[in-house]
């Protein structure tokens, strides 16, 4: 019973794991300004 306990923690660990990372390498993560898109300055 306590193995499957732990496994299932682990595997709920994974998966967000896995969730943020995908987001960060999609560029929409937190530390990447929360948008993939490249925003260019206009000049006036």
């Amino acid at each position: 019973m306590v193995n499957e306990i732990i496994i299932a923690v682990l595997l709920i660990l994974v998966f967000t794991g896995i969730r943020s990372g995908t987001k960060h390498f999609k560029g929409q993560g937190g530390c990447c300004g929360g948008s993939s898109q490249i925003r260019t300055k206009r000049k006036n």
